[in-house]
């Protein structure tokens, strides 16, 4: 079966993940996440947003 999909690796900066850290207590606290919030220990692991998945035509 052929593969319609590949999955590329990236790096985000230190910089760059404590910004969304930020975005996503913001969210938190509206409401439009659930909570409680993940610490920054967990939201930085979390794999899949460290991947970029790229569909093929």
């Amino acid at each position: 079966m052929p593969k319609y999909y590949s999955i590329k690796k990236f790096e985000i900066s230190d910089d760059n993940l404590k910004s969304k850290y930020q975005d996503y207590l913001r969210e938190v606290l509206l409401g439009n996440l659930p909570a409680p919030a993940l610490s920054y220990e967990k939201f930085i692991d979390f794999e899949p947003m460290f991947e970029e998945v790229i569909m093929k035509l």
